[in-house]
């Protein structure tokens, strides 16, 4: 199953959704299945993607002004080579949902816990993290 995915955390810099094609292998039958599908996948991506230690590690002048922005600025070394366990990831996603921490569109509708799920093949699922202060240092 295709499906065009987007992006979109409150209060960035870039506002622009862009469209991501995105292959689910298999088509969920609710809104946590689709969770679980696509945190697996990134998670499977994520700890079979190899640890390169560039001889000379540099940093670009739009990475330090992304750092400096964001308020830590850095190389983005994954310490230890360390795999993210799947079923926590999956677990810490739901409970994301249900904070309220992201919302889910699916062709403009909001997707909820407590609704009907329908994926329709080509759809356009936009994640939008609410978290405003996530990941910055005052």
């Amino acid at each position: 199953m295709k499906i065009n995915l987007q992006i979109k955390a409150a209060g960035k810099r870039k506002a622009i959704l862009e469209k991501h094609a995105y292959h689910l292998p298999k088509t969920p039958t609710s809104l946590q299945d689709f969770i679980a599908i696509i945190v697996t996948n990134e998670v499977t991506a994520y700890n079979q993607k190899t640890v390169d230690a560039p001889l000379m590690p540099y940093l670009t002048t739009e990475a330090y002004l992304d750092g400096e922005y964001i308020g830590k600025i850095g190389f983005n070394d994954r310490k230890n080579d360390q795999q993210q366990d799947l079923q926590s990831a999956i677990d810490n996603a739901l409970l994301a949902l249900e904070d309220g921490l992201y919302r889910i569109f699916i062709n403009d509708d909001e997707a909820t816990l407590d609704q009907p799920f329908s994926l329709p093949n080509d759809a356009t699922v936009t994640f939008i993290r609410l978290t405003f202060l996530a990941g910055r240092r005052f």
